[in-house]
């Protein structure tokens, strides 16, 4: 996506508002070359526009918004210590590797594309995405993908897609794939098991959303290893630590354990990856979603909870969505998905919130208005359509997020996730 028409002179123009816009392009006029120098060089609430290309590994740590075109990447972005009452925003941009650590303000991710290098080496690296000590971290519309290791191990796993370390997250519509393993080349007695999707850990809170998430593939056997297990499949969420979990959404997310390793001719093919994995003292909540496996000769449960609590919502918890980018005079539809019948609402603000409330889901917006939108109808959704002002500059933010009663004629709420809607 290109934004806004402004060209170079036309952004220097902008340099007296409230909120500075800069350029940021490693191959024409711009304020900047580079993304680091841009993001050093800038305040808060100021906004970077970044053109299609290639940029060096960078540090932010202030509230600022990072608009990019289609094509921006860099091999590292570190988001960390956005001070408390700060958001940034990053939208659009690639990435080999993405942290947010040590985060007291609020960063919101949207159509980030994490995708880490495989290799012959990749099992037990680094996540595409580090999350820890964080307290607000918003992603919408993304997808990290954990690096296959071709030559899989006979001991380490394979890398986590995700992985969430006291913090609290939330991911809307996105995609987390674990590591998968290629095929080992000894014959030990038990190849490692692929990576994981979503790893939640260290008394973390995470909020899952219309998102598929699938464990990556066990460790292949060599073809002449007759007594080798292979690798089995890694989980697509594992919850640990005195952490929760909350998975929403509807049929067609699917969140899926990885494939079982392949044997040798006379080996034991190894089990597939469970869809939810919940360790004692951790919680999860779900409904909606379809949690599945792949077949095994040795199969394990699609939610393992032999100590943990996994709870099936009745009635579903529901969702929203976005329809619709955020280009100024534009329309863009909100859509609450929940059960029929129910009653239905939407609140927008401007700054995020984490506030306690009944039920299993925060109140995460500061709510400045609040619609009605009656009940939800056989379609199992109903839309709100909102147009984005002309006169919003780039970087204007707004937040939604919406509630089902269940009670039909008023009674207790439950929320849906949050959604951005970043003017760009």
């Amino acid at each position: 996506m290109r934004l806004s028409a402004l060209g170079f002179g036309g952004l220097l123009a902008t340099l007296a508002s409230a909120q500075t816009q800069y350029v940021v392009d490693d191959s024409g006029p711009a304020h900047f070359n580079d993304l680091p120098a841009a993001v050093a060089a800038v305040s808060p609430g100021d906004v970077l526009i970044v053109r299609a290309g290639s940029y060096s590994p960078t540090v932010l740590s202030m509230g600022i918004s990072i608009l990019c075109d289609d094509g921006a990447r860099v091999p590292l972005l570190d988001i960390t210590g956005i001070p408390a009452g700060q958001v940034a925003v990053v939208s659009a941009l690639q990435a080999q590797r993405l942290a947010v650590t040590s985060c007291a303000g609020t960063v919101i991710l949207q159509h980030m594309q994490v995708a880490v290098p495989s290799s012959n080496s990749a099992a037990g690296s680094s996540p595409a995405l580090d999350v820890v000590q964080s307290v607000d971290l918003r992603v919408y519309r993304s997808s990290f993908l954990a690096p296959r290791d071709s030559n899989g191990s006979t001991s380490i796993p394979g890398a986590n897609a995700v992985a969430v370390h006291a913090s609290r997250a939330e991911f809307v519509r996105c995609t987390l794939v674990g590591g998968g393993m290629g095929e080992v080349g000894s014959c030990a007695a038990n190849l490692a098991p692929g990576g994981i999707g979503l790893l939640v850990r260290g008394q973390s809170s995470v909020h899952v959303a219309g998102t598929a998430i699938e464990g990556g593939d066990g460790s292949d056997a060599r073809w002449s290893c007759d007594t080798t297990w292979a690798g089995a499949g890694g989980a697509a969420i594992a919850v640990r630590e005195n952490s929760s979990v909350v998975i929403a959404g509807s049929r067609g997310d699917i969140i899926r354990g990885g494939r079982p390793g392949q044997p040798s001719y006379y080996g034991e093919q190894g089990p597939n990856g469970s869809a939810l994995v919940v360790d004692a003292g951790s919680t999860a909540r779900y409904s909606g979603a379809s949690l599945a496996v792949y077949n095994s000769q040795w199969p394990r449960p699609v939610i393992f909870a032999p100590a943990g609590a996994a709870t099936q919502a009745i009635p579903a918890d529901p969702t929203l969505e976005r329809i619709g980018g955020g280009t100024p005079g534009t329309q863009v539809v909100l859509r609450v998905r929940g059960p029929i019948g129910l009653l239905a609402t939407l609140e927008r603000g401007r700054q995020p919130l984490i506030a306690p409330s009944l039920g299993p889901i925060p109140l995460l917006i500061d709510a400045l208005a609040q619609f009605a939108l009656g009940a939800i109808p056989a379609t199992g959704f109903v839309d709100k359509v909102v147009t984005i002002s002309p006169s919003d500059p780039l970087g204007t933010r707004y937040l939604w997020q919406g509630s089902v009663s269940l009670a039909p004629l008023g009674g207790t709420l439950v929320r849906t996730n949050s959604v951005p809607v970043i003017v760009r």
